[in-house]
């Protein structure tokens, strides 16, 4: 049986027979009962002759090892402690919902975010040339606000309400730039709500066309919160740790916090009005009308004036033979130069209008002379000033009387038929 060096764990050197016979004189290997049963690489030759000599039978003999991998482990655990502040920061929120489960935070100055969206002729206006210009050709061709929604008042305001939104009695909730006040850790905290419903008032205006009657349609609301909970949010998690449906809460501070104030819409309100801005004359050439009865509305004043004039069959059974006879009166004001509304940064100069009771239309009553008192104010933009002013309407006289940064005066006409004049601001550049 050969064994290696590398096996008996001696000197791998000694695999070389020449190096293994300088170096060793005499190694003798023994079974584990005693007895000579090998050699390392060859046998040597002061054993060739036992074995030559002895050795009869073939012996196999097993052995076992067992070979140990030690290997370490390690395992680091990390364990943060908070560290105990001795002063902790809290700041207030106002929240609001109209449903109850879609929340935003109030943040601009006025408590809303107002909208202001507006529609204005460009119609060229050169010097004194008043009477082609700013004239209505539809319902969104007039130089006016076509369209518009603004926030009204709110009772209590948002700076007077946030006022009452308070933490040991200290004011906490600011619209714009927040509140950060600092408490000792575990101070005992009352935030409360001194204001517990709100009411806040809008309009909407916008043009509406009905094809011969155009009118400016006004709607007024109102909307009052109520006060739903208030709410402790951590600071730094944004965990929700506290609400409750009462109008104070008492804690003690243990982290950055948040008292949010939330409100929620009660009860709204709604009234709507239109006033008519501009009426189309009933026409009177019948080559118009064939083209008005084929495109037109059936029942509308136009189809009905022109079914009449041409004797349509239609007209007893559409038309309810009722009238009525209108008389409106607009301002406006025109930029020359053919601007928009650069001219003026604020303008007010409602319309205003009259109509009859109804009649039978084939026996209108006799003409009567109605007077509409008008008015408007406006401050010039930067670089502008007032010009001149004018009036266009058939069958319409108007006086106007301008001081200062408005206007007034009186219009008069005689209906029925319907009449309309647009008085019309002039301003130019200087």
């Amino acid at each position: 049986m050969l064994y290696k060096v590398q096996v008996l764990g001696l000197p791998e050197r000694w695999n070389n027979f020449t190096v293994f016979s300088s170096e060793v004189s005499r190694l003798v290997l023994l079974s584990g009962r005693g007895r000579t049963h090998g050699s390392i690489w060859g046998v040597p030759p002061f054993l060739e002759g036992i074995f030559r000599a002895t050795l009869a039978t073939t012996m196999t003999t097993s052995y076992f090892y067992s070979y140990i991998e030690t290997t370490s482990y390690s395992t680091v655990f990390t364990i943060t402690i908070r560290h105990r502040q001795s002063a902790y920061s809290l700041t207030g929120e106002w929240w609001e919902s109209d449903d109850g489960k879609n929340w935003g935070k109030v943040t601009d100055a006025s408590g809303r975010d107002n909208q202001i969206y507006s529609c204005w002729n460009s119609r060229v206006c050169e010097e004194r040339v008043w009477d082609g210009c700013c004239s209505p050709t539809g319902c969104f061709g007039f130089n006016a606000c076509a369209a518009s929604y603004s926030v009204g008042p709110q009772s209590p305001t948002a700076s007077q309400l946030s006022t009452t939104l308070t933490a040991n009695g200290r004011q906490v909730v600011r619209i714009g730039t927040p509140i950060i006040l600092y408490f000792r850790a575990n101070e005992s905290i009352v935030a409360s709500a001194g204001t517990t419903s709100y009411t806040i008032t809008g309009s909407n205006t916008k043009c509406i066309d009905y094809g011969d009657t155009c009118v400016k349609q006004y709607m007024e609301w109102g909307r009052t919160y109520e006060l739903q909970a208030i709410e402790l949010v951590d600071w730094d998690t944004g965990e929700v740790y506290a609400s409750l449906n009462q109008t104070s809460v008492t804690f003690n501070i243990n982290a950055n916090t948040i008292v949010r104030f939330k409100y929620v819409l009660k009860e709204s309100w709604s009234k709507t009005w239109e006033v008519i801005i501009w009426t189309s004359p009933p026409p009177s050439n019948p080559a118009d009308c064939q083209e008005i009865l084929n495109s037109a509305l059936p029942g509308t004043d136009k189809w009905c004036a022109c079914a009449k004039l041409l004797n349509d069959e239609r007209y007893k059974d559409i038309c309810r033979g009722t009238c009525r006879a209108y008389f409106v009166v607009n301002f406006y004001p025109c930029c020359s130069e053919g601007r928009k509304r650069e001219c003026v940064q604020s303008w007010s100069g409602p319309g205003v209008s009259y109509h009859t009771p109804s009649y039978d239309c084939d026996n209108p009553p006799a003409p009567q002379e109605i007077t509409l008192d008008v008015q408007a104010s406006w401050e010039p933009a930067p670089g502008w000033r007032y010009d001149d002013w004018g009036w266009n309407g058939d069958g319409v006289s108007c006086s106007l009387t301008v001081t200062g940064n408005s206007a007034s005066g009186r219009c008069k006409a005689e209906i029925p038929p319907s009449k309309s004049a647009l008085i019309v601001i002039i301003f130019k550049r200087g």
